[in-house]
């Protein structure tokens, strides 16, 4: 089985899990302005509780970053690769252990496209297709039981049309679709799937200026099965939707409403089961969304500007405990999430003399271990959150998209390995 990963805060990327015994790290990951890990997407995490790091580098050649840290802490490898506009956006980890990335390339206008890397961290291929308009690109993957990858992206067109693709694991394209929907945006953010190759699309619309967050079932042919768009109210500003499935095909949604984060429940026939509203002064932000391997509990990665969030609940909803990583009132350009079953790891985008550095941290899934940590002279602060939560009900509407035929062409083009030569410090806590 795949092991599940990553969303993230506007381009979306950060969950996963994985299974093992643990050692418990901060780290910093100091960087030059020319080999920053730069702009984080991603992170993700194996069975053993090895940590991949993708990214892109640099302002206007944009090449792909890959760094993966040891289950104790300590930096492995760091690779970068291309110039031509590589970037590595939602990832899962497939079952052989390599690193599937959805993103884009190209410098002047963004393309579609896939990325594989294997547990060296070095670049073995990728996969890009010309879209109708300039500026697309893949926002999220699932990789499925039999390997295929699943994406959901934007073909870059006026209209804001989304797209999903379907690759078998040797990058073969299998299924490629158009979802639109009249005189209205469909944004396409989070996908996942279920055992019985069912896969679900979230995301959102606005239609007369009312926000909706959608969800659209596919059968394991392509076809649609049902789709429903959800409302909060008329004001209600949603956006980023990431999605995680259980192990009895139930659907869990994190949505942003304004400065709030809404988790909600839905059946296997999209049947809204419960909707929980969490708040925090001055405000919250979901990134992240995953559920664990046992389906016991799901985890969403937040940040609310200084601090990177992660929370706990139960099935049915309930918050079990929040807590932040933070660097003492330092502004954050962003933050990323992974989880698996015994540790919860925040990355963390530092501005520092106008270069954006990271920091990890990896800690208990029972929220423990908060305190201060020190690494190369900087303090980290684990500490516990006060969020509190509320019940609230979507109204259900039919969509209404049309799914139709792409006949998008493959776009050639090629990684060549660059040096990357940041250093990575670590204290165990």
């Amino acid at each position: 089985m795949p092991i599940f990963t990553s969303q993230a805060v506007g381009s979306v990327k950060g969950l996963g899990f994985t299974s093992s015994s643990a050692t418990y790290f901060v780290g910093y990951y100091n960087t030059t302005a020319a080999q920053a890990l730069g702009y984080p997407s991603s992170i993700s995490a194996t069975p053993s509780g090895f940590v991949y790091l993708a990214s892109q580098t640099g302002s206007s050649t944009k090449a792909a970053t890959v760094v993966g840290i040891s289950q104790s802490g300590n930096l492995v490898f760091q690779n970068r690769y291309g110039t031509n506009g590589s970037i590595n956006a939602g990832g899962q980890i497939d079952a052989s252990g390599n690193l599937i990335t959805a993103g884009s390339f190209g410098t002047a206008s963004a393309r579609n496209a896939i990325y594989k890397y294997d547990v060296a961290g070095t670049y073995v291929n990728s996969v890009g297709i010309n879209t109708p308009s300039t500026n697309s690109g893949n926002t999220n993957c699932y990789i499925d039981s039999s390997g295929n990858i699943h994406i959901a992206g934007s073909n870059g067109s006026a209209t804001q049309a989304g797209i999903y693709l379907k690759y078998d694991s040797s990058f073969t394209l299998l299924n490629q679709y158009n979802l639109t929907l009249s005189g209205s945006p469909l944004i396409l953010v989070g996908i996942g799937g279920d055992s019985s190759g069912n896969i679900y699309i979230t995301g959102y619309t606005v239609i007369s200026t009312v926000y909706y967050i959608f969800l659209i079932k596919l059968d394991s042919t392509g076809a649609i099965v049902w789709q429903y768009k959800y409302a909060f109210g008329a004001t209600a500003t949603m956006s980023y939707q990431n999605l995680a499935v259980d192990s009895s095909g139930n659907i869990y949604v994190a949505t942003n409403l304004s400065t709030e984060i809404i988790l909600s429940k839905f059946d296997s026939s999209g049947t809204e089961q419960w909707s929980k509203k969490s708040t925090q002064s001055p405000s919250i932000t979901s990134s992240s969304l995953a559920i664990d391997p046992s389906s016991t509990y799901l985890y969403v990665g937040a940040y609310n500007g200084a601090k990177g969030i992660t929370l706990k609940y139960d099935l049915s909803g309930n918050l079990q405990w929040a807590r932040s990583l933070s660097i003492g009132t330092t502004a954050l350009n962003s933050a990323f999430f992974a989880v698996n079953s015994f540790a919860c790891y925040t990355l963390l985008t530092v501005p520092v003399s106008s270069v954006a550095k990271s920091a990890i941290g990896c800690f208990p899934t029972d929220g423990s271990k908060t305190g201060t940590y020190s690494v190369s002279g900087i303090t980290f602060t684990y500490a516990a959150e006060t969020v509190t939560q509320s019940t609230v009900t979507f109204t259900r509407t039919a969509l209404g998209a049309t799914k139709s035929n792409a006949s998008f062409t493959a776009a050639g083009f090629s990684n060549t390995a660059a040096a990357a030569t940041a250093t990575f410090t670590s204290t165990i806590t």
